[in-house]
C-alpha cells in the first residue's frame, strides 16, 4: 500500500504532503483546485506518460514521491526484481521510496529506492502495487483485447500456465514460418552461395596451409634473401676456425683450432704447474673451436647452391596472400573460414531435406496451438461464466435496472499471441433478448458501474494493490452512488482505495476525508493560484459534505441533511 505521496508543482498544487492510510479514502473538493492532480500524480509514479503541460506555471519541474510499503519480494516480477538488486535497490526493506520527475521541457526521470531506473522499469515495479483508473478508462471496456485481459485476469493460474504454454508455441511457430519462406524464397540464393563455399574450401584444401605457415615462410624468405651474405660470413668464419677452405681442400692454413692445439702442447710440456693448468684450458677452447667449426660447415652445407629455394618459397608465399586475400586477413583465419564454411555448406547443402524438416516442425507446432487453443477456449468459457454471474452481483446494488453483463467467449480461428478467442462483453437490458455490445448498447453511467464492478470483483485476492479512482462515478447518482460508496468502503477491507469523487453518497463512506482547496493568502507562488490538502476531522466532513449536497455548506439545514448521510454511512459499515 502506499504511506507517503508528496508532489510539487503540478498543476494547481504548489507543494502538498498527502495523508495516507489503509482502507478507503476519498478526496474531494471544488471545480478547479485539483483534485485529478493527485490521480495524475499517482499515475506518474506508476509509469504513466508524463504531459509538461502538466508542470506548475513558473516551475522548472513537477516531483511526485511515493512510498509504497511492500508485502514482500515475491510480488514484484522476477525480471524486475533481478533488475533492482543489481542496480543496488534494497528490496529487503519494508518500504521503497519512488520518485518521478517531470521538466517543464517534456524531460523525465524515475528512481526506486534512490536508483535511477528506467520508465519501464518503474511501470513493471508499480503494476502489482497500483491501479489508476480515470472516468476516461471506461472507454478501454470497450475494446476486445481489453476484455479478454480482463477476463484472463480472473481465471489467473487456471489459464496463466496453458497460455504460457501458447506464447511460446505461438513464437516457435512465427520463426518456423519465417525460417521455411527464406528457405523457399532463397532457393536460388542458397545454390550460388553453397557453390562459392565448395570453391573455396576447395581452393583452401589443395594449398593445404598449416597454422602460422605465413609468418615462418616470411622469416625464411628474408633468409634467404640474403643467401650470398649468409654464405660469404659463414665461410670466412670457418675458414679462421678451422683452417678448411670447402672451395679449396689443398690450399688451406692453419685455422685457430690448431693454434689452440700447439698452444695446449707447449703449457703441458712447461716445467711450471702454473702453466701446466693453463693447458687443460687451453683443451677446452680447443674443444669448443672444433664444434664451432663443425656447426659452420654444416650450416653451409644446408645453404642453397643457386636461388631455386627462395624462387619456391616466394611462389609458396604468393600461393598463401591469394588466399588471405579471398578469406581473411592471416593463415590462421583462412583455416577458420574453411571451418565455418564447411558447417554453413552443411547446413545448407540439404536443400529439399531442410525444406521438409521445417515444414515438418511448423505441422507438429500448429497442431500444438490448435490444442492449445481448445483448451484456452473451454477455460475461458468457464472463468466468463464465473465473471458474468460475480459483476452482476455487483451491479445488482448499483442501481442498474435489472441489466446484466454477458460475456461471450467465440473461437476466431485467427492465432494471436492470446490464443484464438474473441472475447465480447456485452449488455443484457431486463427482460430483453439477446445481449448488445457494450459499444453498441451502453450509456456512460453504465459503463461507469460495468467498469466499478468489474473491478471490484478482480481486486479480490489483490490486497497488496492501491486502488485509486478518479471520478468513475460520473454520470450516476442517487441509489447508484450509495452502492458505490458501499461496494468501495467494502473493497477497502481487504486493499487500499483512493476515490476522487463528486458524489456525498460515495464520500459519506470513506474510512478517511481529504480535502484539496484553495491555499490560504500568501501561500500561492508565482504559478497563479495554489491549492493543498488537508485531512478533515468529522465534522469538517459533515461541513464539506453538505457543500457537496448543494452547495448548503453554511446552513442548519445542509449540515443536518450531511450528518445524517454520514451517520447512515457509519450505520451501515458497522
Amino acid at each position: 500500500m502506499l504511506s507517503e505521496l508528496r508532489i510539487e508543482n503540478l498543476g494547481a498544487i504548489a507543494k502538498a504532503e498527502v495523508p495516507l492510510q489503509g482502507g478507503f479514502t476519498v478526496l474531494t473538493g471544488e471545480t478547479g483546485v485539483g483534485k485529478t492532480m493527485l490521480a495524475v500524480g499517482l499515475r506518474l509514479v506508476g509509469g504513466g506518460r508524463g504531459d509538461a503541460a502538466r508542470v506548475r506555471g513558473g516551475a522548472e519541474r513537477a516531483v511526485v514521491e511515493a512510498r509504497f510499503e511492500l508485502p514482500g519480494p515475491d510480488v514484484l516480477d522476477d525480471e524486475v526484481r533481478e533488475f533492482l538488486d543489481s542496480a543496488g535497490v534494497d528490496l529487503d526493506d519494508e518500504d521503497v521510496l519512488v520518485l518521478r520527475t517531470l521538466g517543464k521541457d517534456g524531460r523525465s526521470k524515475a528512481f526506486i529506492g534512490g536508483r535511477a531506473v528506467p520508465l519501464g522499469t518503474l511501470s513493471a515495479f508499480a503494476d502489482p502495487l497500483l491501479n489508476v483508473h480515470g472516468q476516461h478508462d471506461q472507454l478501454r471496456l470497450l475494446k476486445s483485447g481489453e476484455q479478454l485481459a480482463a477476463l484472463d485476469r480472473f481465471a489467473g493460474e487456471k489459464i496463466a500456465g496453458p497460455l504460457a504454454k501458447w506464447r511460446a508455441a505461438y513464437a516457435r511457430f512465427g520463426q518456423l514460418g519465417a525460417e521455411l519462406a527464406e528457405l523457399q524464397s532463397n532457393e536460388e540464393g542458397r545454390a550460388a552461395e553453397a557453390e562459392r563455399l565448395a570453391e573455396g574450401i576447395r581452393r583452401i584444401a589443395e594449398a593445404d596451409p598449416e597454422p602460422g605457415e605465413d609468418e615462418s615462410l616470411a622469416a625464411e624468405i628474408r633468409r634467404l634473401s640474403d643467401l650470398d651474405d649468409l654464405r660469404e660470413r659463414a665461410h670466412a668464419a670457418h675458414l679462421l676456425l678451422t683452417g678448411e677452405d670447402p672451395e679449396n681442400p689443398e690450399g688451406g692454413a692453419a685455422g685457430a683450432a690448431s693454434a689452440l692445439g700447439q698452444v695446449g702442447t707447449i703449457l703441458a710440456s712447461a716445467e711450471d704447474p702454473r702453466l701446466r693448468e693453463l693447458a687443460d684450458r687451453a683443451a677446452e677452447a680447443g674443444t669448443l673451436v672444433a664444434e664451432l667449426g663443425l656447426d659452420l660447415g654444416a650450416y653451409l652445407g644446408d645453404l642453397p647452391s643457386d636461388s631455386s629455394a627462395l624462387e619456391a618459397k616466394l611462389d609458396r608465399q604468393a600461393q598463401l596472400k591469394a588466399l588471405v586475400r579471398a578469406y581473411a586477413t592471416d593463415v590462421d583465419g583462412v583455416l577458420r573460414w574453411a571451418a565455418e564454411a564447411q558447417a554453413r555448406l552443411e547446413r545448407i547443402g540439404g536443400g529439399t531435406e531442410a525444406v521438409a524438416k521445417v515444414q515438418a516442425e511448423l505441422d507438429a507446432t500448429k497442431a500444438e496451438l490448435d490444442q492449445l487453443a481448445g483448451k484456452l477456449t473451454a477455460i475461458r468459457r468457464k472463468a466468463a461464466d464465473g465473471l458474468q454471474k460475480a459483476v452482476n452481483q455487483e451491479l445488482a446494488g448499483l442501481s442498474m435496472g435489472g441489466a446484466a453483463l454477458a460475456v461471450g467467449v467465440e473461437p476466431s480461428g485467427k492465432h494471436g499471441p492470446n490464443g484464438a478467442d474473441e472475447v465480447g462483453f456485452a449488455l443484457k437490458a431486463a427482460g430483453s433478448g439477446e445481449p448488445i455490445a457494450l459499444a453498441k448498447g451502453a450509456s456512460g453511467g453504465e459503463l461507469s458501474r460495468i467498469m466499478l464492478a468489474l473491478e471490484l470483483v478482480l481486486a479480490r485476492g489483490r490486497e497488496q494493490v492501491t486502488m485509486v479512482f478518479d471520478e468513475v462515478d460520473s454520470g450516476v447518482g442517487g441509489r447508484a452512488a450509495v452502492g458505490i460508496g458501499q461496494r468501495l468502503a467494502r473493497l477497502g477491507r481487504h486493499c487500499q482505495v483512493l476515490a476522487v469523487t463528486h458524489l456525498p453518497q460515495v464520500a459519506a463512506y470513506a474510512d478517511a476525508h481529504i480535502r484539496i482547496e484553495p491555499a490560504e493568502q500568501g501561500a500561492a507562488a508565482s504559478g497563479g493560484k495554489a491549492s493543498q490538502v488537508r485531512q478533515l476531522s468529522r465534522e469538517e466532513r459533515v461541513v464539506e459534505l453538505a457543500r457537496m449536497l448543494a452547495g448548503m455548506a453554511e446552513t442548519e439545514t445542509g449540515r443536518a441533511h450531511a450528518d445524517e448521510l454520514l451517520s447512515k454511512a457509519e450505520q451501515d459499515k458497522g
